[in-house]
């Protein structure tokens, strides 16, 4: 996006998604979307080892995930009257 001009947050906002090490490195840090990859971890263990003691509704599961703001993400601009 340097190459083409744009700056990170003042032209757009950038996000990522998984939370990896590497975002929190970046200049500006990445901001992003993180999963409780222990709960999903957890979930599908038991619905592999235990598949016949859950009840259908347990079969599957939200596990909502949070966002994690960093250096890369901005509000919006106002837009200029046309």
């Amino acid at each position: 996006l340097l190459t083409l001009g744009f700056r990170i947050p003042d032209d757009m906002s950038l996000i990522g998604f998984d939370d990896i090490e590497m975002g929190r490195l970046l200049l500006p840090p990445l901001s992003t979307v993180a999963q409780d990859i222990s709960a999903l971890g957890v979930h599908a263990a038991e619905l592999l080892l235990n598949p016949s003691e859950l009840p259908a509704h347990a079969r599957s599961a939200v596990i909502t995930p949070r966002l994690v703001p960093r250096g890369s993400t901005a509000a919006p601009r106002e837009r200029s009257a046309m």
